[in-house]
């Protein structure tokens, strides 16, 4: 008898406050509509395109985030590199954590915290306000099964899963949050799919903290990390 087809949504909350100033070239909704329009109901485990699960999954936010009288966030590429990063550990640590408790990169202290990979991914550029994790497991995978997710059902069950939950919510409600970066990571072992999913708001670096001693001390180390990071 064919096993039942299982299909888990496991999450993590982070919550930061800081401030903000300036702007930063981003990706408009408008552009991110145009770019996903075709794939909202094609079944996402058969192209598993993470690239346009991330950008209707950030668009879900923004539709929640505007029933709540709060300003959209800015989709932006630089937020999504911290991102990647940590879905990347996730995944090669099989664990599910936003402390990074160790790990075998030389270039990288442990722990690491997710303030720390925002700065180092960003130069600086970024405080970090919030994350969320996601975690999805399915089970006996079918490319047949009638249950199989659309792009558009699975962003909105990972979305719905942070907004049915307190902190994740109090996360997605952050009014100071102005940027958003979403990345998604798939693992296949057989007919089990799981799928990883970190989310970063944040705002801003202020100009007090690039005076600070905490800013310099990142510069100096950043450059490093994010040349080798990008050129995996």
């Amino acid at each position: 008898m064919k096993k039942p087809y299982v299909f888990a949504l496991v999450l993590l909350v982070l919550h930061f406050a800081t401030a903000n100033a300036q702007s930063v070239t981003h990706l408009s909704d408008s552009d991110i509509e145009n770019e996903i329009s075709l794939f909202r109901n094609q079944t996402f485990f058969k192209s598993k395109n993470v690239n346009i699960l991330s950008k209707i999954i950030h668009l879900k936010i923004n539709e929640y985030r505007m029933t709540k009288g709060l300003k959209a966030l800015r989709w932006n590429e630089e937020l999504r590199n911290p991102a990647r990063y940590h879905n990347q550990w996730m995944l090669i640590n099989n664990t599910f954590s936003h402390i990074q408790e160790q790990g075998t990169d030389a270039n990288f202290s442990y722990p690491n915290q997710p303030l720390d990979r925002v700065f180092q991914f960003t130069r600086c550029k970024f405080m970090m306000d919030a994350e969320n994790l996601a975690r999805t497991v399915t089970r006996n995978y079918s490319e047949n099964d009638p249950k199989n997710e659309t792009y558009e059902g699975y962003a909105t069950f990972i979305v719905n899963g942070w907004i049915n939950s307190q902190g994740h919510r109090k996360n997605l409600e952050n009014i100071n949050a102005e940027y958003n970066g979403v990345h998604v990571l798939i693992k296949q072992e057989s007919s089990t799919i799981t799928v990883y999913t970190t989310q970063i708001a944040a705002t801003l670096a202020t100009p007090d903290f690039k005076k600070s001693l905490t800013y310099r001390t990142y510069i100096r180390e950043s450059e490093l990390r994010i040349g080798r990071f990008l050129n995996k």
